[in-house]
C-alpha cells in the first residue's frame, strides 16, 4: 500500500529576515515592518487589544510548521486506516504501513463524526468515556468503506480529515507571497497576529484610514481603519478578508464586516484508483503564482476610503440610540446581547462593568463595552469572537436592535 506524503518546500521568505537576519539581501527592504508589543496574559491584564504574537514570533512558528518533520499530509482509503488505543489511553489514528498519524484533535473529531454520520454527542461521549470501544467502533467504520480521505497532521496530531480533493492553502506561503507584501505596499501596520494548528490571522491598520466619531461621549474619539486577513488550513473557510477598526482612545479592535466570502484556490488534487497524489510541485507553483497575485489585489482593494467613511458615519448614527430608551434595564440588555450573539456567558459581567464605567448607555457604548471585554481575554479566538460581536452590534438591523432593548 502506497500512501503519499507531501512535505512543503522551503525558500527564504522576505519576512524570514526577522528570524535569520540576512544582512546583504534585498529582502532587507522589508525588515522595518511595524508591530505592537505582545500581550498574552489573562483576565486582569492591561486593557488594550489582544495583540497575540509579535510578527517575528508568527514568522518563526509559520516556518516551523512547514518542516516535513512537523507537518505531514496523507491521502489514503479509509479501509487502510485504523484507530488504536495507546498506552496513555488516548485513541490514535494509524495508517497501514506508516507511522501512527496521532491523536485526533477537535476539528478532526467534528469532521469524522459528520463524514461517518455519527451524532457528535455520541461520538464525544464514546471517545472520552470508552476509548477502547471508540477505537474498535471507528476502525470497523473505516474498514467498511473504500473511499479516500486526506489526513492533515501537525506535531504528530491529526488536525483535519478532509476530501482528497481539498486544495491546501498554506499559511506560510500565503503570508510570505501575498499578505505581507500587500500590507507593506499599502503602508499598513500589523497590530495583531496569531497562528495555531487550524488557522492564521493578521490584523493591520492603515494611516490613510483615520476618522473621528465626533458625536461620541469620549473626547478625541479617533478610529483607524484596516483589515483582518485570515486563513484556515483544516477545511473551515480557507482564505478570508474582513474590515477592521481600531479605536485609539481605548485601543479596542473591532471586526465590522466580511469583505471576501469565497476564494477559489485553483486546481484540486487529482487521484486515481490506487495511487493517491496531489498536484505536482511544478503545477502547484504555476497555479500558486496566479493565486498570490489575486490575493494581493484583494488585500490592496480592501483598504477602501469610501467604505471606511461609511463606517464612521454609521458609528455616528448609533451614538444616538439609547440602550434604555424603551425602559429596558441595562443588565437585561447585556444578558440578552450575550445570549443573542452566543458569547461566552462569563463575559457578561465584564461587558456590563465596561458599559457602566464608560458612562455611555448608547448602542455605541454597548459596542465598545463588548470590544473592551475582548481586551481582557487571553484566548485569541474568543477575543476575536468578541471583536466580531462588536461589529455585529454596529451593523445589526434596527428590528434586531429593538428586540435586544425592548422592556
Amino acid at each position: 500500500m502506497n500512501v503519499a506524503i507531501y512535505p512543503p518546500k522551503h525558500r527564504r521568505a522576505f519576512w524570514s529576515v526577522h528570524v535569520e537576519r540576512y544582512p546583504n539581501s534585498e529582502i532587507a527592504l522589508f525588515v522595518p515592518f511595524p508591530t505592537y508589543g505582545t500581550s498574552r496574559v489573562g483576565l486582569g491584564r492591561s486593557k488594550v487589544m489582544n495583540t497575540g504574537m509579535r510578527l517575528e514570533e508568527l514568522a518563526i512558528e509559520m516556518k516551523r510548521q512547514t518542516s516535513p518533520d512537523v507537518r505531514k499530509d496523507y491521502i489514503a482509503p479509509l479501509n487502510k486506516m485504523s484507530v488504536v488505543q495507546t498506552l496513555d489511553g488516548a485513541p490514535h489514528m494509524v495508517l497501514d504501513g506508516q507511522d501512527p498519524a496521532g491523536p485526533i484533535l477537535p476539528v478532526a473529531d467534528g469532521q469524522l463524526s459528520s463524514y461517518l454520520d455519527i451524532p457528535k454527542k455520541y461520538y464525544d461521549l464514546l471517545k472520552h468515556d470508552e476509548p477502547r470501544e471508540f477505537s474498535r467502533h471507528m476502525t470497523e467504520r473505516f474498514h467498511a468503506r473504500d473511499d479516500a480521505r486526506m489526513i492533515r497532521t501537525l506535531d504528530g496530531q491529526v488536525r483535519a480529515v478532509l476530501s482528497p480533493r481539498y486544495r491546501p492553502l498554506d499559511n506560510y506561503y500565503l503570508a510570505d507571497r501575498a499578505v505581507l507584501p500587500a500590507l507593506v505596499n499599502n503602508g499598513a501596520q500589523v497590530v495583531s497576529s496569531h497562528i495555531n494548528e487550524s488557522r492564521m490571522m493578521i490584523k493591520a491598520t492603515s494611516p490613510d484610514l483615520m476618522g473621528e466619531v465626533k458625536s461620541s461621549r469620549r473626547i478625541n474619539d479617533f478610529v483607524r481603519g484596516g483589515i483582518v486577513v485570515g486563513n484556515n488550513e483544516v477545511g473551515q473557510g480557507s482564505f478570508y478578508v474582513e474590515a477592521f477598526m481600531e479605536f485609539l482612545s481605548c485601543v479596542n479592535g473591532m471586526i465590522t464586516s466580511k469583505l471576501l466570502k469565497k476564494f477559489h484556490v485553483g486546481q484540486r488534487a487529482e487521484i486515481d484508483a490506487d495511487a493517491y497524489e496531489m498536484l505536482s510541485d511544478d503545477t502547484r507553483r504555476k497555479d500558486d503564482q496566479l493565486l498570490w497575485q489575486k490575493a494581493r489585489e484583494i488585500i490592496s482593494g480592501a483598504f477602501n476610503v469610501t467604505r471606511f467613511e461609511k463606517s464612521i458615519s454609521r458609528l455616528e448614527d448609533i451614538t444616538e440610540q439609547r440602550v434604555d430608551d424603551k425602559g429596558a434595564k441595562v443588565q437585561d440588555v447585556v444578558e440578552l446581547t450575550v445570549d443573542h450573539l452566543a458569547l461566552p456567558p462569563a463575559t457578561g459581567e465584564s461587558i456590563l462593568d465596561n458599559l457602566i464605567k464608560g458612562d455611555d448607555l448608547s448602542r455605541y457604548g454597548l459596542m465598545n463595552a463588548v470590544t473592551q471585554a475582548a481586551n481582557t481575554i487571553e484566548d485569541y479566538d474568543v477575543s476575536t469572537q468578541l471583536e466580531r460581536a462588536g461589529g455585529t452590534i454596529m451593523n445589526m438591523p434596527e428590528s434586531e436592535w429593538a428586540s435586544l432593548t425592548a422592556a
